[in-house]
């Protein structure tokens, strides 16, 4: 058995009570007492915790308490004896008050024979999620702020088949036993780093993580304590540079999350560039933006040729794609667009992976595949709409790929030639318009067009030698009895019965 180096000294009150608790626990043990006996005393125990510090104090620095009660686990569970093995956890649970109460129950075995409690496949019914949570509470206890019992526990569980029933118990639909598990992996990661290790890299860690993922998916739409756990585990992970491990694990594979994760961190800190992302961060996000925009654009150009029923791509495959891409572009967008050192870097990867090319492509797909969309159907998770739901809208794509053109070019004298070489400036400037499916779109275009003709003679002289060629009717305009026309290279506006 594994034990740990700790000497405490401390003084406490003798309790003639506590020599009552281990008295009927070496008796049961010993098959001299009843469990029905056991149980009324440990009920008794437990209230007396509740109201007597001295009395928690002399039961968790009791040896002999600590080696009766692990003895006794076992007897409980092979006799299925549910509410009293309930009312001795919550004992043991409530003792744990002191470091050197974590040291003595670790010492007698506490922590692997709640483990074989929580392996036991029975316990997953309603009458056994008590017994789970005040055994996870149990654990947490016993190790919290405790480096070296942290490092030691999460070791053994990462290492050996007892760390298999962690992803087990995340799949428990009672969310107070969710809830203690997401404590003690919060308080495993933020009371040794070690433990961060573990959990990206061993299976069993792994495992973990992917429930995780996948609970935080299903459930952002309730946002409540279950949620705001599970996302500080995953930022805590990202904070230590495990980001891009965890998306890459294909033991995981949810990426899309992961994502979703980065952009809400990006979102709450819009002016900085987090610390945690360095290059590794960048490079993956700059190569999966640059092949997604090419996979979109393969999409997009078959939607064109024959229409979506003929597209090889099912819809939910599709939808994934499109969530992808508007996240990447979102993130690359908002670093590209932050003043930081960092700022050259992600610009350097995008020039590297021709991300201005592409994304001039992806527009000019996506300006020939539809017309502007009225409204939206926006989802309130990834606040993104089904990209077919509204007529082939793809919405907020359009807007996104405008942010990267223009933060492209803003200082760039080389971006802004290569934008106008490969004909890209007329398409930004038809972005200047109001589109419901790409919110602020015309701004966005607008602010591109300052940074693409900044300092840009050429550019410039592009913008002058444009012409109007005819005044587009948008359904916006019928519906207020007006008619756009074109006259002496103006537009002019009037009533669908009246002529210029």
């Amino acid at each position: 058995m594994n034990t740990i180096d700790c000497f405490y000294f401390v003084i406490v009150p003798f309790s003639p009570f506590r020599m009552h608790v281990t008295h009927c626990l070496d008796e049961y043990r010993h098959s001299r007492m009843t469990c029905g006996v056991l149980c009324e005393a440990l009920v008794t125990a437990v209230q007396h915790t509740l109201v007597d510090v001295s009395f928690r104090l002399s039961l968790g620095t009791a040896r002999e308490f600590w080696m009766y009660s692990v003895e006794c686990v076992p007897l409980l569970l092979e006799e299925v004896e549910t509410e009293c093995l309930i009312a001795l956890v919550k004992l043991m649970r409530n003792s744990l008050s002191a470091p050197s109460h974590q040291s003595l129950a670790f010492d007698c075995g506490l922590t692997q024979v709640l483990g074989t409690v929580l392996c036991k496949d029975h316990l997953f019914d309603t009458q056994g999620d008590l017994l789970i949570q005040v055994s996870v509470q149990a654990l947490c206890n016993a190790m919290t702020g405790n480096e070296a019992l942290i490092r030691a526990t999460w070791t053994a569980w990462m290492t050996t088949e007892q760390g298999l029933f962690w992803s087990r118990v995340l799949v428990c639909q009672e969310e107070k036993v969710v809830m203690s598990v997401l404590v003690l992996v919060l308080n495993g990661l933020r009371g040794c780093s070690a433990t961060s290790f573990k959990l990206v890299t061993t299976e069993r860690g792994q495992r973990i993580l992917a429930v995780l993922l996948s609970n935080l998916e299903s459930s952002h739409e309730k946002q409540g304590t279950h949620f705001e756990l599970g996302c500080g585990i995953i930022f805590h992970l990202m904070h230590q540079g495990y980001w891009v491990d965890l998306v890459q694990c294909q033991q995981i594979q949810q990426e899309i999350p992961l994502l979703k994760l980065m952009d809400s961190c990006l979102q709450s800190h819009p002016d900085n560039f987090p610390d945690f992302i360095t290059h590794r961060e960048l490079s993956y996000l700059c190569i999966a933006q640059k092949q997604t925009c090419q996979a979109s654009s393969a999409v997009l150009q078959q939607l064109i040729a024959h229409g979506s029923e003929k597209s090889s791509l099912e819809v939910e495959g599709l939808s994934s794609m499109y969530t992808r891409l508007v996240l990447l572009l979102q993130i690359t967008n908002g670093l590209n667009a932050a003043e930081a050192e960092k700022q050259p870097l992600i610009m350097q990867l995008l020039v590297e992976q021709d991300q201005l090319t592409v994304t001039t492509g992806l527009l000019d797909d996506l300006e020939t595949l539809s017309p502007v969309v009225k409204t939206a159907k926006v989802d309130p998770v990834a606040r993104l709409p089904n990209p077919l739901s509204t007529g082939q809208g793809f919405d907020y794509l359009k807007r996104e790929c405008v942010r990267c053109i223009g933060t492209m070019c803003s200082r760039s004298r080389d971006m802004q030639d290569k934008l106008r070489l490969i004909g890209g400036i007329p398409l930004v400037l038809r972005q200047c318009r109001v589109d419901d499916n790409n919110p602020y779109i015309r701004e966005h275009a607008i602010l591109a067009l300052r940074y693409i003709l900044q300092d840009n003679p050429e550019n410039q002289r592009l913008i002058e030698e444009l012409k109007p060629m005819e005044a587009v009717q948008t359904p916006e305009l019928t519906e207020m009895g007006l008619k756009a026309t074109l006259v002496n290279g103006k537009v002019q506006l009037n009533t669908l019965n009246q002529t210029p």
